[in-house]
């Protein structure tokens, strides 16, 4: 019998590696800018063209390498940053597995051009799927440039799964800025198709914070400073009012390594309690610093997943350092525990003498002495009867009406056919929902419900008849955005004039509108901006016509009617012809009822 178990080649074992390291370009984009800072660069550039399917270059200052170095740093397994196994548990740099320029120069062409302080002229290697085509000297400042061009063209299937260009741009934005706000004393340059997009100088965290995200998050942070034995916590959360929708700006760094821990969100969510709405997210940037030989980074070839030796204790530190710094700052009330659990109470002076407290009572009182007999309404006890006065149960008078104050109510007949009316009766029942009177029974509608869908079906059919009707702001309304949110925005903006908005963004990255579709109003502005950012943030495979349906849903909610108290008889009449003429009027947009028709046949059961 034949053997059947071979060893692949090398350029096969490296593809598949690759596919461990390298998913999309925002992972040739984390590999490279961490490279920069291990470097000790105080300078970094980000050069992007096509979101990084065509184009990823990362430019340094950093020490530089030696020409052997240069050789050695694409070959597998091949790092300066360990030498055993002990050197995982003190780590101090971001990479130490020697995979990353192995694995994007498989899947990839690579130039790399590096020159260390010393050297007369820089080291130059051209690699093509991993093989070294060309290796030279070149003109080049001290520090390393490597380009990264044609990402996996030697692996058309894999290429085929990255998304849009919006897409994958957003993903090379929050490794970016994960990065950055790592290292604060680092300048960092983005470019995308020869735009700059952030220009970020050195300087504190909260100026970095706010030069990513921009000046609106600056009120709204607060510091978080917490120190024990093993570990300490420092970084900003953000106050109630700044918590979103969507996520994206939650940040944890263990020894200035960005991480994913579900646990650690909790424990932060734990302090917000009874703070914010259901399904809302705070910002927060938080660094925790502890031992290296206490945590474990060695999890997955990303490196942003991690285990702590006592998550248990990082987990309620963690939740108490969050709840500590909202109280101190006014934000929700803490618990001082060096005060312990007596009350704190103001001390008497010694000059006063404590006195039992008294109880003045006024016999003379009566509070039936002030009626009104000259117009105004008569007092209680004149309007009993004599019937209810006779009463001899305790208490009886405090618990009676009045004659003379029961107002008489007219209750309308529910089951007047409809010849006695010009049409079906209506009314409002716990000004919550529409009854609606008919010759077989009663018809309940949930309005809000019902208005959304109208709302919706009428703004599609405008969308697709080109004939969006728009009313002007007497004062434009504005939303300031920060260079990642205009950059997610901006290329929906046409997809928004379609539907009836008149908005622009100016150079201050701020979302002016200067005109809405009818039915939305001034106030819901935010809402919707912040609905449709966590739209293009959170999904991966939105096109133009999801994005259209996506955003006349928001629109419809955003502009349906919250309270049907006010309306009046033809008002409510109208909502309902104009629900029955929907394509759809039995469902909602979430796939809820709308309405219900009981008949009376099935009262009749009821009450048999």
């Amino acid at each position: 019998m034949m053997d059947v178990i071979r060893q692949l080649p090398d350029h096969v074992a490296n593809q598949i590696a690759a596919g461990e390291v390298v998913q999309r370009p925002a992972s040739v984009v984390k590999e490279l800018l961490e490279n920069a800072v291990d470097a000790g660069a105080t300078d970094i550039q980000l050069i992007v063209k096509d979101a990084g399917k065509t184009h990823v270059q990362v430019i340094d200052n950093g020490v530089g390498m030696t020409q052997t170095d240069v050789r050695m740093a694409f070959e597998r397994h091949a790092t300066s940053k360990i030498k055993d196994a002990a050197d995982l548990f003190q780590l101090t740099t971001k990479g130490f597995r020697g995979e990353a320029l192995a694995s994007i120069a498989a899947v990839a062409h690579v130039r790399c051009l590096t020159r260390m302080n010393e050297d007369a002229a820089a080291h130059s290697l051209h690699i093509e799927g991993g093989k070294v085509v060309d290796f030279g000297q070149e003109a080049h400042p001290v520090g390393t440039s490597i380009e990264v061009k044609n990402l996996f063209y030697n692996i058309p299937a894999r290429r085929q799964f990255l998304k849009s260009d919006s897409v994958e741009l957003n993903h090379i934005t929050d490794e970016f800025q994960r990065v950055a706000l790592a290292h604060t004393d680092v300048a960092f340059r983005f470019y995308h198709n020869n735009t700059m997009l952030f220009h970020l100088h050195p300087g504190s965290l909260k100026q970095r914070i706010i030069g990513i995200f921009g000046k609106k998050i600056d009120d709204k942070l607060v510091p978080v400073d917490e120190t024990t034995e093993h570990v300490r916590f420092t970084g900003f959360t953000g106050k109630p009012d700044a918590a979103k929708k969507r996520r994206g700006e939650q940040f944890f760094f263990v020894n200035n390594r960005f991480i994913r821990y579900q646990k650690m969100h909790y424990a932060v969510m734990r302090a917000y309690e009874d703070l914010l709405p259901q399904g809302t997210y705070p910002p927060y940037f938080i660094f925790i610093n502890v031992d290296p030989a206490t945590i474990d980074v060695n999890i997955h070839p990303t490196k942003t997943e991690i285990q702590f030796n006592d998550e248990n204790m990082i987990f309620s530190v963690l939740a108490s350092a969050v709840k500590h710094s909202l109280g101190k700052h006014n934000v929700a009330p803490s618990l001082d525990f060096e005060v312990g659990h007596a009350f704190t109470l103001p001390s008497m002076p010694k000059e006063v003498v404590p006195q039992q407290p008294t109880i003045k009572v006024n016999k003379d009182y009566n509070p039936f002495a002030n009626a009104n007999p000259a117009g105004g309404s008569p007092s209680m006890a004149a309007s009993f009867t004599g019937r209810e006065r006779d009463k001899n149960i305790d208490g009886w008078e405090s618990l009676m009406v009045p004659d003379a104050q029961v107002p008489e109510t007219k209750h309308p007949n529910l089951w007047q056919d409809e010849e006695e009316s010009t049409s079906e009766a209506i009314y409002v029942l716990a000004n919550k929902y529409i009854v609606q009177m008919q010759s077989d029974g009663i018809r309940l509608i949930h309005p809000r419900r019902a208005h959304e869908r109208i709302l919706y079906e009428s703004l599609m059919k405008t969308m697709h008849a080109s004939t969006a009707p728009s009313q002007q702001l007497l004062f434009p309304q504005s939303v300031q955005l920060s260079l990642a949110e205009r950059q997610r925005l901006e290329p929906w903006l046409p997809v928004l004039v379609s539907v009836g908005f008149d908005v622009d963004v100016d150079v201050d990255n701020n979302i002016q509108f200067f005109g809405l579709p009818v039915h939305i109003s001034e106030s819901s502005i935010p809402n919707i901006v912040e609905e449709l950012l966590r739209d293009v943030s959170e999904s991966d495979q939105i096109d133009e016509t999801r994005f259209q349906r996506t955003l006349i849903k928001n629109l419809a909610k955003n502009g349906a009617l919250r309270n049907v108290a006010g309306l009046s008889e033809p008002e409510l009449q109208s909502l309902v012809r104009d629900l029955l003429r929907c394509d759809e009027p039995q469902l909602s947009l979430h796939g809820k009822p709308i309405m219900h028709n009981l008949r009376i046949d099935e009262l009749e059961k009821i009450f048999q």
